[in-house]
This record gives C-alpha cells, structure tokens and sequence, in this order.
C-alpha cells in the first residue's frame, strides 16, 4: 500500500508542475510493467509469481495515471488477470484454529433463511490473505479472520450486480445489461483500490464499455445475486448470463456464471449434493469427480472459470458445514479469495450462515456495501 500510494502521489506531483520528461519516464515505465505483468509462463519459479503480483499491486494507479497524457488501453490479456491490493510476501504459517458449528446446526440455519449474499463476500474475506502462490496455506487450520482479512474486489463487484439486478428486475435484456454496467462502473470507481485485473481496471473508466472476450473467473464470483432473485432455473440461468457478458462474454465465462448459479439455486430450493453435482456435471460439463485431496496438491494460481469453478464446487460437494466450506476452498490455494467467494455463495444456500460468522462479515463492510447487502435481503424476503 505504501508504494501504492507513494507511485500515485508522485505521478500527479510530476503532471502538476509539467516536468514533461520525468512524465515520459513514467510512460515507459508502465508499459515495461504492463509487458512484464502480462508475461507469466508455465511452471514459473515463487518468486517470480511473487514479483508478478507485487507489480499488479501498484501498476495499475501508475497505468491509469498515464492514461490521462497516452490514451486509453496499453494491455489486454486473454484471462482476465486481477492483482492484490497487497504486496506479496510469504507469511509465516498461520496458527490452528477449530472450525466452529455442527453440520445438523447448519442445516437448520437453511431452513431458517440464510437469505442475504453473505457466503460470497464471507469467502473473499476469509481467501483473502491467502491469495496467490506465495500466499497459498494448503490446509484447513488457519485463522478464519485476521487483521490482513479484508474485501475485495470480489465483493464489491457481487454487490454492484446486486444493486443493479434489484434496479432492473422484470425488464428487459439491455435494460437489465445498461445497469449492471452503470453500477459495476459506479461501484468500482468508488473502490479503486479493492484488486481488480488490468483490463477490468480499464473497462470500469471506459466511456462506452464493451465485453472484451474474457473466461476469467470474475464471471462467476460476482453472480450469487442472479441466483437468490430468479423465481426458476430459466431465469437463474438467464440474469446469469447477462450478469457475465456485459465483460465476460467467452462462452467460458458465461458458462461459469451460470454454473455457479444453478449450483446456488439448486441449493436454496431444497436439492441435494448428489442432484447439485449431477445437474453441473450434465448441463456444464465439468469433471466433479476428483477429490480435494487429489486436487490441493498441484493446484496454483489461474484465474479462468475452467481452472476455479469446478474446483470451487467440489469443495463445497466434500464440505460439512459452511465454514468446512469456506476452509476447505482456501485450503485448495490458487486464487483462493474467488474460489471461496464462489464456494461460500453455494455453501449458503445449503447450510445458511452462522450468525457469529455474519457478524464478522459486517464488521469488515462499508455503510454503503452494508446498505446494498440489505436491500438484497429485502427483496428476497418480500419474494
């Protein structure tokens, strides 16, 4: 945060007094680290995973800073690439701490509601300070919360989908995609510095934002809203749609929103793990076979729908409670503040969540964010 701020502060000092060349070495700048954020080759060493993630941490106020004298759009990748707010730095190994809650408990708590988006937002909280390779604790006994555990973009983008599908319901296709930009946009400039990918980061200050072909997983942690408004499946599967191809218009993108929320809807209506992992693996085509132990060991950072969706659900098809849920999706690693987001999005709506653990969640909110959780609430109460 320190250089975050100190690379921003500097740009504007330098555009202030017009001292045109250092600006020029700033330009330069940016473009060498957009090209160096943007070249992450397979099997690539810790530390430079390491050093790739410090840079997004700070490229992207330098990039944006430098859009103002180059114009709009230096980089693009294919998947959609978000960066942590914070440097990356290995950590010691968190202590233990033991999961709380019983399994028939929480069955009760979904009986009695669990009706709000708390299991996403609650899963970008608990995931992360465990983002990203370095980051990674592949086990189940870390601290649930931290001083370091915090929101994300993940979060802010699940309630900007929220406040926007609220504001269009039972209109039509564009109306209902005008406001999921006009909010995502509105949201995400109100929280700039909350992690988002370099070409997200560009779309929510685009005058006439356009998809751009992404299959990152960004699809499918922000959708949990489309799943708790829709009266059916059709329509689940629908605002899904729309809530992904307003950026995320691959066909993989679209694909694990949806499947995401299917996963959700099933799970609030009644259905159990083995109809949930039936109806995903048929409609979507994802393997739900492999265990969480197979998985955890060689799995790493990607942050496409293909390489987090399918294992998000099958952390939450191996969990016993919502907070299982959350710590066995953590423990998988990889991106692990989305991949929980979409865990925890389907693990409450299967198991509600425990009022201690929502509680928490508030606390780390914003009035405004707090303020969309429950006018969510609201409507789905009023359903």
């Amino acid at each position: 945060m320190i250089i975050h701020y100190l690379c921003t502060t500097l740009l504007f000092v330098f555009i202030n007094m017009q001292i045109i060349v250092l600006f020029d070495i700033a330009k330069a700048l940016c473009i060498v680290l957009v090209v160096v954020g943007h070249y992450f080759p397979e099997n690539s060493p810790v530390w430079y995973e390491c050093l790739n993630k410090l840079i997004y941490s700070f490229h992207m106020p330098l990039f944006m800073a430098g859009a103002i004298t180059m114009g709009r759009g230096v980089a693009s990748s294919v998947v959609e690439m978000r960066s942590s707010a914070m440097p990356c730095a290995a950590s010691a190994p968190p202590g233990p701490s033991a999961p709380t809650g019983s399994a028939a408990s929480t069955r009760m708590c979904r009986k009695e509601g669990g009706k709000r988006m708390y299991g996403a937002i609650l899963g970008d909280i608990v995931g992360s300070p465990y983002e990203f390779d370095c980051n990674n604790y592949k086990a189940k006994n870390f601290p649930l919360f931290s001083r370091r555990s915090d929101f994300t973009d993940d979060t802010v983008m699940t309630l900007a989908v929220a406040k926007a599908l609220l504001s269009s319901r039972g209109q039509d296709d564009a109306a209902i995609k005008a406001a999921l930009v006009r909010e995502m946009q509105q949201l995400g400039r109100a929280y700039p510095d909350r992690g988002y990918g370099t070409h997200f980061g560009g779309w929510l200050y685009e005058d006439d934002p356009q998809p751009y072909r992404s299959y990152g997983n960004g699809s499918a942690m922000r959708v949990s809203s489309a799943a708790w408004l829709a009266k059916d499946m059709a329509e689940t599967l629908r605002l899904a749609r729309l809530t992904a191809e307003v950026t995320h218009d691959h066909p993989e993108g679209i694909k694990g929103a949806q499947a995401t929320a299917a996963a959700i809807f099933l799970a609030r209506t009644g259905h159990d793990k083995a109809e949930i992992k039936a109806y995903v693996e048929r409609e979507f085509g994802y393997d739900l076979s492999r265990s969480c132990d197979e998985i955890r060991p060689t799995y790493h950072h990607v942050e496409s729908c293909q390489e987090t969706v399918p294992q998000a659900i099958i952390a939450f098809l191996e969990s016993t409670s919502f907070e299982d849920a959350l710590r066995t999706a953590v423990s998988l690693g990889g991106d692990s503040d989305t991949l929980a987001a979409i865990t925890g999005s389907i693990a409450e709506a299967f198991y509600g969540v425990p009022e201690n653990l929502k509680q928490e969640c508030r606390k780390r909110l914003t009035p405004e964010l707090e303020e969309i959780l429950q006018a969510c609430e609201n409507m789905i109460l009023q359903r």
